[in-house]
């Protein structure tokens, strides 16, 4: 099911009613920011401040996309994607990772632990936007393209297995035929 959003964005976009993002930073206006612009282009958002929170909310209810800070007190945020990507019902969720770095050497360690992106700090709206909208979409594409995969694997094994009984057949009609053919009645 979809809807179109209602909003000033000059791309009007089409959405599933089931996107939602969970956001992870530990600064405040920042956790703000982010949820008051996502929830105006109409997402579910799930905004929390603790680390270990963002890992058991996105276990229990995976999300569409999550937005994780880098630095934060106890568990950062390439451990949390590090503990996300492990498990088989997160692994699959697309991970942004938000922060002040700026050097290569951080954004290379957020894709290693398994992160899809890296928005800096100070946030551009639009970016975010952009950014937000292209990996769901493509994290969207990709469930689309493995379960149209699984439906052809398995119509092709179907066909296989039909394919293998026919065989069968004829080579058990071809058997009785030659049994006849050599011991007349």
């Amino acid at each position: 099911f979809s809807v179109r959003a209602n909003s000033g964005s000059s791309w009007g976009r089409v959405m599933n009613i089931q996107d939602d993002i969970l956001i992870v930073d530990d600064d405040l206006p920042s956790l703000r920011l982010l949820t008051e612009l996502l929830e105006k282009e109409g997402y579910q958002i799930r905004p929390t401040v603790k680390a270990q929170t963002a890992i058991d909310a996105a276990q229990a209810k995976p999300p569409s996309l999550i937005l994780l800070d880098v630095r934060m007190p106890e568990i950062d945020g390439f451990e949390v994607c590090r503990c996300l990507k492990q498990d088989e019902g997160t692994q699959h969720v697309p991970i942004i990772f938000v922060s002040a770095l700026q050097d290569v050497e951080a954004r290379v360690q957020g894709f290693e632990a398994g992160g899809v992106d890296f928005i800096t700090k100070p946030f551009q709206e639009q970016e975010i936007l952009a950014r937000v909208k292209t990996h769901i979409r493509l994290h969207r594409l990709q469930q689309n393209l493995e379960q149209l995969v699984d439906e052809r694997t398995s119509k092709l094994n179907e066909s296989r297995a039909s394919l293998k009984q026919k065989v069968r057949e004829l080579e058990e009609a071809e058997y009785t035929t030659a049994c006849t053919e050599a011991c007349p009645a």
